[in-house]
């Protein structure tokens, strides 16, 4: 299981290293590569933690077509629709590549709309895990449909809703955001199960926020995800 685990995880990521070598170094999207020793670790962790927490064993969602969105703090718009690129733009500038099973319901998206950023409540390393290449779901709360994406391009670091990390203690799973206006600073507690992939983080490395979608039967204070555009995974974390 291991072994088949392995071979898959190294194929995911390989395959978003070179995808972004395409884009533009303004985007920073994979730009920084996770050692194979942490990538192992993980992998190690990951495999120890699926026999025992329970949240590897409920199916929250499976995947529907239509999602409740979450209760959210940080929405964004919808600044474009391309159905011919796959694509969706988000008014941080970001840009996320739609599955092709999804673009018909792109049909009744357009500007201003808002849209949150969601995943299932797994780990990166399990979401990856699981076979599905577009890992994340944007939500459309004016009509309440998903489609399944894939980060593509980061926020620009000009916008006002553009983070960065501002501050770290890796000691203690903390970490503060702010924009470019340096007043917008927002301070967070990363989940002790994301700690591995947390320790490769680094200041100034731009994030993006999201949410873990949540379930009746299953509360977690670990409710957002900030995605890491450099490293191109996301931790689950709760704001302090």
């Amino acid at each position: 299981m291991k072994t088949k685990y392995s071979k898959h995880f190294f194929m995911y990521t390989t395959g978003l290293l070179v995808m972004s070598h395409s884009l533009s170094a303004e985007s920073k999207i994979g730009s920084r590569e996770i050692s194979e020793e942490i990538l192992q670790e993980i992998i190690a962790q990951d495999n120890i933690e699926e026999t025992e927490n329970i949240e590897k064993e409920i199916a929250f969602n499976d995947w529907q077509s239509s999602w409740n969105a979450t209760n959210p703090r940080t929405h964004y718009q919808i600044d474009g629709v391309e159905p011919n690129q796959n694509l969706v733009r988000l008014t941080d500038c970001s840009e996320w590549k739609i599955s092709p099973y999804d673009l018909q319901k792109m049909d009744t998206w357009s500007a201003g709309q808002e849209v949150i950023i969601e995943v299932d409540n797994n780990s990166w390393v399990n979401a990856v895990r699981s076979g599905q290449p577009y890992i994340y779901r944007l939500i459309n709360i004016y009509n309440k449909s998903s489609v399944r994406a894939i980060l593509s391009l980061g926020s620009d670091n000009t916008n006002p809703l553009y983070r960065h990390v501002d501050s770290l203690l890796k000691s203690g799973n903390q970490l503060s955001l702010n924009g470019p206006s340096k007043n917008d600073a927002t301070f967070w507690r990363v989940s002790s199960s994301d700690s591995t992939l947390f320790q490769e983080w680094k200041m100034d490395d731009s994030v993006i926020i999201g949410y873990v979608k949540k379930a009746w039967l299953f509360s977690n204070k670990y409710d957002t995800i900030l995605i890491n555009a450099n490293l191109n995974h996301y931790v689950r974390a709760e704001q302090i």
